[in-house]
């Protein structure tokens, strides 16, 4: 289980959201098949059963949270304002 909180500075916003279950799919497909959920239908079912998820993509995670009808996602690792691997960056909330 891994839980995760998030506050964005200057508001009073704070996310948190804590991991438990799994899901898979198919995420180069824009419609699932054969019970395998595309990207779009996992990461909104995911999101529907739960405060976020977490996405894995050729070795990048990132966080994706919910609330009300935006979408959060959280890079945790160290980059520029290029998005470039850098030690001295930060870690970046996109809505």
């Amino acid at each position: 289980m891994l839980n995760f909180v998030v506050s964005l500075s200057g508001s009073d916003l704070v996310l948190s959201c804590c991991f438990g279950s799994h899901s898979s799919g198919i995420t180069h497909c824009s419609e699932s098949l054969l019970g395998f959920p595309s990207f779009p239908d996992a990461l909104t079912a995911s999101c529907e059963s739960s405060l976020g998820c977490l996405v894995i993509i050729n070795q990048t995670t990132v966080a994706v949270m919910k609330r009300s009808d935006l979408f959060y996602v959280f890079d945790p690792r160290s980059q520029n304002e290029f998005g470039l691997a850098e030690a001295g960056g930060t870690a970046v909330l996109i809505c």
